[in-house]
């Protein structure tokens, strides 16, 4: 029926990143996140053990829903959860055994680190989208670029 499980916890986990020659790095990527009130049902992303981004909890009858009606650009900051030049990134999603949507749909992963000669919280929704690829590192030289990829993912399908 396209909708989560009741009551379980799933989690997707990208593989470990190597990101030590760069001071900033970013998580940029597409989704269509459909879930219940943060009071109830919780999408998380981590990098490396550490909350990055929640969904939203009311805290009090838990009807603010997020519901996404289209694909969404999404930019998240993991500078501060590099640990020993690394990231490794997870998608978390936990629901309690009343109401489900669709949860997490995620597309053109990538983790990005702007130029050195860009200024450092230049990082938009225009920046150049990621190379396809299936979980693998790429290390990219193109100085025209305010964002070097490290690694994506795209699905095809």
């Amino acid at each position: 029926n396209g909708q989560y499980q009741p009551g379980k916890e799933n989690a997707m986990y990208a593989p470990t990143i190597d990101t030590q020659r760069y001071p900033v790095v970013r998580l940029q990527y597409r989704r269509w996140l459909t879930i219940e009130d943060g009071d109830f049902d919780q999408a998380t992303i981590s990098s490396n053990g550490t909350a990055v981004w929640t969904n939203f909890a009311n805290g009090n009858e838990g009807d603010k829903h997020h519901v996404d009606k289209e694909w969404r650009f999404h930019d998240v900051d993991l500078t501060d959860t590099v640990r020993d030049g690394n990231v490794q990134v997870t998608y978390l999603l936990r629901s309690d055994r009343g109401l489900e949507f669709g949860g997490w749909t995620i597309d053109d992963f990538c983790v990005v680190a702007p130029s050195v000669r860009a200024a450092l919280l230049t990082v938009s929704p225009s920046a150049r989208r990621c190379p396809p690829a299936s979980y693998t590192t790429r290390h990219h030289r193109r100085s025209s670029s305010s964002t070097r990829p490290l690694a994506s993912s795209r699905s095809d399908s």
